[in-house]
C-alpha cells in the first residue's frame, strides 16, 4: 500500500512538472521561435549550449565566439539553458542596438552573474540607479582626482619598469601579463581607496589569485546556468573558493569605508575627505557625497578594482604590442617624449607632462577612453621607453 501511495504521489508530481514546463514553453514560445530562426550551432534540451564553451578565461572565451563568428555569420545565437544569447560582430549592427535605451539594460544573466562581485555597482544596476550612480561616480573620476595621484602612477610605472628590463635579454620572450596586473592593482588600490598593497615589491599573490577567482567565477556562472542557482553554486568547490576569495576582497573594502567614516565622525568636519584634503580618493568622495550608502560604495570600489585592473592590465598589453609592430609609431612617441623631457628624460612625470604627451594619448585612446585608463597608460608609457 505505501508502495502504491508513494508511485502515486511520484506520478502526480512528474504531471505537474510537465504542465509547468508546458505552460513555461507556451508562454515563451514566440521567444524561443524568434532564437531559433537566428543563425547559430545546435543546441541540446535543457541545457543549450552551454557544453561548447570550453573555459572561463574571458580571453580564450572571445577567441571562441570569434570562431562561432566565422561558421555561422556576423550574428550567433547561444542558448544558455533557456536563455537566449546573442553575439553581434558587426559594427553597425552593435550601433542599432546600443542606441535604443530598451535594449541597453542588463538581463538576467549578467545581472545574476554579477550580483555578488559588482553588486550595487554600476556594472551591475539598471534604469534610475545607474542614471544616480552614473552621476555620482562620474564626479569622483573627473580629471582634477586623478591628477593629484599622478605621483602614485609614476612610482608604480617605475616599479614596473624596472621589473621588466630585468627580464629584458633582447632573446628570451616573457609573459608580461602578470607584472601588468601587479603593477595595476597596486595604482588602483591605491586610488579608489588609498590602500598600500604593494603587489609589486612584495610579490604577492593572493591578492592576484583572488580577483582571479571571482572574475573567472563571474564568467562560468554566464557559460554554465546551473551556478546561477544558489544552492548548487555553493555546494561545489568552485563556489566555496569563490566565496573565500569575495569575503576577503570585499572585507577589504568595507573596512577601509568604516575607517573612513570613523575618522570623519572623529573631525566632527563633514567637509574632511580623510587623511589628506588635497588627495581625495574615489573612496572619499563617494562617502562626502551623502547620497549613496555602504553598499552601494562597496559595489563601485569593487567594480573599479576587479574590473578595472584587469581592464588596463589588458589595455596595457595591447597597446605594447600595437607599439612593437609598428616601429612608426613607436618612434614617433618616443620622440615626443625626449621632446618633453630632453636632457632629463629619468625624472618622474608630473602632471603637467600629461598635457603635453598629445601623441601618446592618441596612442592609448586607441583602446582606452576614460581619463584614468589613459593617464595611466601615459605614464606607463613613458617609463617603459
Amino acid at each position: 500500500m505505501a508502495l502504491l501511495d508513494i508511485n502515486a504521489a511520484l506520478f502526480y508530481t512528474f504531471v505537474i512538472a510537465l504542465l509547468l514546463i508546458g505552460t513555461y514553453c507556451w508562454r515563451w514560445r514566440r521567444y524561443y521561435q524568434l532564437g531559433m530562426k537566428l543563425p547559430g550551432p545546435p543546441a541540446l534540451p535543457i541545457i543549450g549550449n552551454s557544453l561548447q564553451f570550453t573555459t572561463n578565461d574571458l580571453c580564450k572565451l572571445f577567441q571562441e565566439l570569434k570562431e562561432f563568428a566565422r561558421s555561422y555569420g556576423p550574428i550567433v545565437r547561444f542558448w544558455i539553458g533557456p536563455l537566449l544569447l546573442v553575439v553581434l560582430t558587426d559594427a553597425d549592427d552593435i550601433q542599432n542596438v546600443v542606441k535604443h535605451d530598451k535594449l541597453c539594460n542588463r538581463g538576467y544573466l549578467i545581472r545574476k552573474a554579477m550580483e555578488h562581485p559588482f553588486r550595487n555597482g554600476l556594472l551591475h544596476i539598471d534604469g534610475e540607479g545607474w542614471l544616480r550612480h552614473r552621476r555620482i561616480v562620474s564626479a569622483a573620476f573627473h580629471n582634477n582626482i586623478f591628477e593629484k595621484f599622478v605621483q602614485n602612477f609614476a612610482k608604480n610605472s617605475d616599479i614596473l619598469a624596472d621589473k621588466l628590463k630585468a627580464l629584458a635579454d633582447g632573446i628570451t620572450a616573457h609573459d608580461i601579463a602578470p607584472y601588468l596586473i601587479r603593477c595595476c592593482v597596486d595604482i588602483i588600490y591605491e586610488t579608489s581607496c588609498r590602500i598600500n598593497m604593494h603587489v609589486q615589491e612584495n610579490n604577492d599573490d593572493s591578492i592576484i589569485e583572488n580577483h582571479e577567482i571571482i572574475l573567472d567565477t563571474t564568467t562560468s556562472k554566464i557559460v554554465k546556468p546551473w551556478l546561477l542557482i544558489d544552492w548548487i553554486f555553493n555546494a561545489t568547490e568552485l563556489g566555496k573558493k569563490y566565496n573565500k576569495a569575495f569575503k576577503t576582497e570585499h572585507g577589504k573594502i568595507i573596512n577601509e569605508i568604516e575607517k573612513r567614516k570613523r575618522m570623519r565622525e572623529t573631525a566632527g568636519n563633514t567637509n574632511t575627505r580623510g587623511l589628506n584634503d588635497e588627495k581625495p580618493s574615489v573612496m572619499d568622495i563617494l562617502i562626502e557625497h551623502g547620497e549613496i550608502r555602504r553598499e552601494e560604495i562597496v559595489g563601485e570600489i569593487a567594480s573599479v578594482i576587479g574590473a578595472g585592473s584587469d581592464t588596463i592590465a589588458n589595455g596595457l598589453g595591447y597597446v605594447l604590442a600595437l607599439l612593437g609592430d609598428n616601429q612608426d609609431i613607436q618612434e614617433r612617441v618616443m620622440q615626443e617624449q625626449q621632446d618633453i623631457f630632453g636632457d632629463d628624460i629619468l625624472r618622474p612625470v608630473r602632471s603637467d607632462d600629461l598635457h603635453r604627451m598629445v601623441y601618446l594619448e592618441q596612442v592609448g585612446n586607441c583602446w582606452l577612453q576614460s581619463s584614468l585608463f589613459s593617464t595611466i597608460v601615459a605614464i606607463f608609457l613613458h617609463y617603459v621607453k
